[in-house]
């Protein structure tokens, strides 16, 4: 009886991974259609400028490849599946719903990206949704941030600008008087606007830091990597 059960279980454990991936598929495409309008925002967003977002493309890309390196290392855990994912993905559907109504895509965008640990959850397991977490997680990274949340730091790093350009150009040879986030000079009247702040290039710094010291092994070089 003991022999019949240990030769049993690991086809049954197997019948079990492979029913659940025409689940998985069938439960993606639903969500892909779901959340086409949300993708087609997002993928505009991303395309836009090289001054909005244009790292989203990038990050969302480098991390479908690293989520797909972590599973494959997962292939000899044994099939697992937890109802704690549902705990993430109804929140994260309600959301969308809500903002069907309101229609501000990035409360969708942030629900799509918040469904996928519940989603790993419930068709991956704990140990292997463990391990694609951290990626799953820096695609919130690579959403557009307000401007009602950032003007501030948006005029700061405006200012900043202003007096490094109004130091360097007299170094150059050129007059220039500085007043708030204007640059005057004999050519003309120039103003730094906020595609000019920095901001953009600090947030993809943030993004990109962030994912290099994910993928270094050494815990002193990921403490480096996140100082410069």
């Amino acid at each position: 009886m003991t022999e019949t059960d240990t030769v049993l279980r690991p086809g049954a454990a197997a019948g079990g991974a492979k029913g659940r991936h025409p689940a998985l598929w069938l439960v993606l495409v639903l969500l892909l259609l779901l959340f086409a309008p949300t993708l087609w925002w997002l993928w505009e967003r991303w395309t836009l400028s090289v001054w909005n977002n244009g790292h989203g493309i990038l990050i969302a890309g480098l991390v479908a490849w690293l989520v797909w390196g972590e599973l494959k290392k997962c292939r000899e855990l044994p099939t697992d599946s937890s109802a704690l994912g549902f705990l993430i993905l109804i929140p994260a559907l309600a959301a969308h719903m809500l903002d069907t109504g309101i229609d501000t895509k990035l409360l969708s965008a942030a629900a799509m990206f918040a469904a996928l640990p519940g989603l790993s959850l419930l068709f991956l397991g704990v140990e292997r949704t463990k391990r694609i977490l951290f990626p799953l997680l820096l695609l919130f990274l690579t959403l557009p941030i307000p401007l009602v949340f950032t003007e501030k730091l948006h005029l700061v790093l405006r200012q900043i600008t202003t007096e490094g350009v109004s130091f360097l150009l007299p170094l150059l040879g050129v007059p220039v008087f500085a007043s708030g986030t204007l640059l005057e000079t004999p050519n003309g009247l120039l103003e730094v606007a906020d595609s000019c702040s920095g901001f953009s290039t600090l947030y993809a710094a943030i993004t990109v830091s962030l994912l290099v010291a994910y993928t270094t092994p050494d815990p002193r070089r990921k403490i480096l990597v996140l100082l410069v």
